[in-house]
């Protein structure tokens, strides 16, 4: 598949799907939930804590 292939509805569906992944990846650090704590650390998302306090434990 090339760029100009690819259908203006797949187009804005990509768009808006990486739009509110990136607001939500960003929720998740601003409000501290972090694969790494440790001071000076990447900030990386920390999916599994947030599964962990508002889910409960997989499987």
């Amino acid at each position: 598949m090339q760029k100009d292939t690819v259908p203006a509805e797949l187009t804005a569906l990509a768009f808006d799907f990486f739009y509110w992944f990136s607001r939500f990846e960003f929720a998740l650090k601003e409000n501290k939930y972090l694969k790494n704590h440790a001071e000076g650390a990447t900030a990386l998302p920390g999916w599994d804590e947030f599964v962990e306090k508002h889910i409960g434990g997989r499987g």
